[in-house]
């Protein structure tokens, strides 16, 4: 797609705001999605175990409000979408379709409102700033600006490959990963992301074999095989993300098996299977889970709200799994559960 140009839109936003919007942006094929929230990179500075990166210019540089940036190819005057299948929150792997740009930002803030309606909250101002036109080789590197290393639970340490310069802080134990997250959905920096990450460092023992459902990035599926995964199958319906995730195990120099395509597709079962999806796809596909767990295994599923975590974990117990740990980040929740063995 190098002839086209590059369209740029940017959001001032809220905080609770924006992580939708990146959802639904990313599902809508944007080439990448930075949330610049200045109050939460100042707390996680301040954290005792931070890594030790930010020098004077880069806190002088943080806007003073929420923004949120997405990238998408442009011809002409209309976007290059990816179609929206079924549901409203999965998109299928088809051809892009075109939409004009002011069409498909207020269809997102049509959404979006909807959401908060339903929810009983107050109007939001959805907060759309611009859209600018930029030239291909450059989205990359105003994306790439605020992506720093970052520590997630007690040993990862996840580090963008294009970081230039030493990780301050870093322990001889820590496990790292090199990031390009691209087009596919796990930087780390999402809350989901950081929850599965924590409870995998939990939970993963040397020689388990793992199922990585929706792996974006690869992040999660490259975190297993540091935790001492000896088989990792990652799956993804989106053959840009494999392509990605991919593209970062041979950064990380580890060995995944990659798959296009959906859980249907799979045979095996494993020691843990982690879904970080959607509340959703989580709940349609439970019993599917059933027959890729091992009798006595476990299952990490991530993406789910706090309104959504009392309904999921119910509908889980009668599938047969029960949760074992419940961890939270604002308002995303991770539930680890246990599938038990009757044989046992």
């Amino acid at each position: 797609m190098s002839d086209f140009e590059v369209v740029e839109l940017t959001f001032h936003t809220t905080h609770d705001a924006s992580e939708i919007l990146a959802f639904w942006l990313h599902e809508s094929g944007a080439l990448g999605v930075t949330i610049v929230d200045p109050e939460e990179i100042r707390a996680d500075l301040m954290r005792p175990d931070s890594l030790d990166y930010a020098g004077k210019d880069f806190l002088d540089s943080l806007p003073e409000t929420v923004v949120l940036t997405a990238w998408f190819y442009k011809d002409g005057e209309d976007m290059l979408i990816r179609e929206e299948a079924g549901s409203g929150m999965v998109y299928a792997e088809k051809a892009p379709v075109r939409m004009n740009a002011l069409a498909f930002i207020a269809s997102i803030g049509d959404r979006l409102q909807m959401l908060h309606e339903e929810s009983g909250e107050k109007d939001i101002n959805l907060g759309f700033q611009s859209v600018l036109v930029v030239k291909p080789e450059d989205w990359e590197d105003n994306w790439k600006k605020y992506q720093k290393p970052l520590r997630i639970g007690e040993r990862f340490v996840v580090v963008p490959t294009w970081y230039e310069g030493e990780v301050e802080g870093k322990k001889d134990d820590d496990l790292e990963i090199l990031l390009d997250a691209g087009m596919a959905f796990g930087s780390g920096s999402h809350e989901t992301t950081k929850l599965c990450l924590e409870l995998m460092e939990k939970t993963i023992k040397p020689g388990d074999e793992v199922l990585d459902l929706g792996t974006g990035s690869g992040i999660l599926a490259i975190g297993a095989k540091k935790l001492g995964a000896s088989r990792v199958l990652a799956v993804d319906i989106d053959p840009q993300a494999v392509k990605t995730a991919k593209e970062n195990a041979e950064t990380n120099k580890v060995e995944i098996a990659f798959h296009t395509g959906t859980l249907d597709d799979i045979d095996d079962t494993f020691d843990l299977v982690v879904a970080n999806i959607v509340f959703d796809v989580l709940s349609k596909l439970r019993s599917d889970f059933l027959s890729k767990v091992k009798p006595g295994g476990k299952l990490i599923c991530s993406g789910i709200l706090s309104d959504d975590v009392e309904q999921f974990a119910s509908l889980m117990a009668e599938s047969g799994f029960q949760c074992e740990k419940e961890t939270s980040d604002n308002d995303w929740h991770a539930l680890l559960f246990h599938r038990e063995d009757k044989s046992a």
